[in-house]
């Protein structure tokens, strides 16, 4: 049943808590940005950052979006790299998929993963 609630601000300053993921199972269940059926990460990440140790979702799937920048995502299980460069450019990846990540750009994606679990990772 939809409560008619609103909510407003930008997603630069919205505490969070959970290094930019904005939607999920892991925010305040009543807050209107809870959910378990879905994870959304506004991610701001400056030239070089990286997420070095990778790691598979045993659930859930994930597609990447790049905003702007330019954003690798390397897939070492499968000798295979994507590299984001043009706004608009994603890389999906399944359960399982073992995944890095680094900026090559200071850059700005957007990570949709589905559905979300504690713990999945």
């Amino acid at each position: 049943m939809d409560t008619g609630q609103t909510e407003e601000g930008n997603v630069n300053t919205k505490s969070n808590g959970e290094r930019g993921w904005i939607f999920g199972h892991f925010i305040d269940p009543t807050s209107p940005f809870h959910s378990d059926d879905f994870e959304i990460k506004w991610s701001k990440n400056p030239q070089g950052a990286s997420k070095i140790a990778a790691k598979a979702n045993k659930v859930a799937k994930t597609v990447c979006i790049l905003v702007r920048g330019k954003f690798r995502v390397d897939f070492p299980d499968l000798n295979k790299s994507v590299l984001l460069e043009k706004e608009g450019d994603y890389v999906f990846f399944g359960n399982g998929v073992v995944h890095s990540w680094k900026a090559l750009e200071e850059s700005l994606t957007i990570n949709i993963r589905w559905p979300s679990l504690p713990n999945d990772q």
